[in-house]
């Protein structure tokens, strides 16, 4: 067991894609990721395969943004366009941001066909959609890395947070996919357990840990909680008098006499180029615009490259966004986020 820096996570990723999909298409995709550093542009994207979710977490605002989505799911005819319009540039999509994506019946055939133009996938879900049969079906399909919110190793701290999600059947359906993706001797996916460190769970990490090991996960990550500034006073309220924790290192926060929150330390926008393209196709600048209020275009309706490269976006990024200069800057996440990424093998 040991603590692995992001870029040796990615670098492990593709040893296990190599093994599974061939050498040359690795190659492929490190060819692309060269290819973003020369030409400008991004190298991943989230895309969100579904706005609504299944769960209403304490700690989440995102799961209300459905309600300003034109479409709620994303159509498979619909995500081809957009990824036939990145591939040549794009070495990985992430299916995450507001929702949950196993909510999209289309999900699988999503993963496979990203996998057809040599772009890694990885995914991030509550497990609670996960029965063995979806679990089968996601091995089949063969992302990169799925990680896995469960946030606590008890019955009570997990459904305290997690409202309307049940902790054993989390954990085992979270159990089965590691232990079945063993059974069958699969390389991929990555299966991490993801926690998100608060005043709840900040005394568990070192059981959380341990808990991963036991279920044959392949890593741990351990988060920093985010507190959205689109939510309500009495959503804010909440977090920072119940969940924001109070000794933990992994924490982005300093709280202030007052009782507000600020950045531990700032620095340059992080996530200049981490556009997030919605279940409606609008893109989003970063995954902390959940309600689009600076959508740059639609990929749906336009040709993604079009809109990266559009004079007034990349001005945006290059003054606006990186030296966070929007309401949502102040509260997201600084240049070296404290992430811990451990890995259980």
């Amino acid at each position: 067991m040991g603590i692995i820096a992001g870029k040796f996570r990615r670098l492990a990723q593709l040893i296990r894609y190599s093994r599974t999909r061939g050498p040359l298409k690795v190659a492929r995709i490190i060819k692309k990721s060269f290819y973003c550093k020369v030409s400008g542009y991004p190298n991943s994207l989230m895309i969100e395969a579904a706005s609504k979710c299944n769960l209403s977490c304490a700690m989440c605002w995102a799961y209300k943004a459905y309600e300003r989505r034109r479409n709620n799911f994303l159509s498979y005819t619909e995500y081809k366009k957009i990824i036939d319009d990145i591939e040549f540039f794009c070495s990985k999509i992430f299916f995450s941001f507001c929702g949950e994506p196993l909510l999209n019946k289309d999900i699988y055939k999503m993963i496979e066909y990203a996998n057809q133009k040599n772009i890694l996938v990885g995914l991030s879900t509550n497990a609670m959609l996960l029965t063995e049969e979806n679990a089968i079906k996601l091995l089949e399909a063969k992302p990169a890395e799925v990680i896995i919110s469960l946030d606590a190793t008890n019955k009570d701290i997990y459904e305290a947070m997690r409202i309307g999600g049940d902790f054993d059947t989390a954990l085992q359906r979270a159990k089965f996919l590691a232990e079945e993706k063993k059974r069958r001797k699969q390389n991929t996916p990555e299966v991490i357990l993801q926690m998100v460190v608060t005043k709840k769970n900040e005394s568990e990490i070192d059981e959380f840990i341990k808990l991963s090991e036991a279920i044959s996960a392949d890593g741990v990550c351990i988060k920093s909680m985010f507190i959205d500034h689109h939510g309500d006073e009495s959503y804010r309220r909440k977090l920072i008098d119940e969940y924001l924790p109070v000794t933990h290192d992994i924490c982005r926060y300093t709280k202030c006499e007052d009782g507000s929150v600020i950045l531990k330390k700032t620095g340059l926008c992080p996530n200049i180029n981490s556009p997030v393209i919605a279940s409606d196709g609008n893109v989003h600048i970063c995954c902390f615009d959940i309600l689009g209020e600076y959508k740059q275009g639609n990929a749906i309706e336009e040709n993604f490259c079009d809109i990266w490269h559009r004079n007034d976006y990349v001005q945006f990024r290059n003054n606006i966004m990186l030296n966070r200069k929007l309401p949502l800057c102040q509260v997201c996440v600084y240049s070296d986020v404290p992430e811990v990424n451990i890995c259980c093998k």
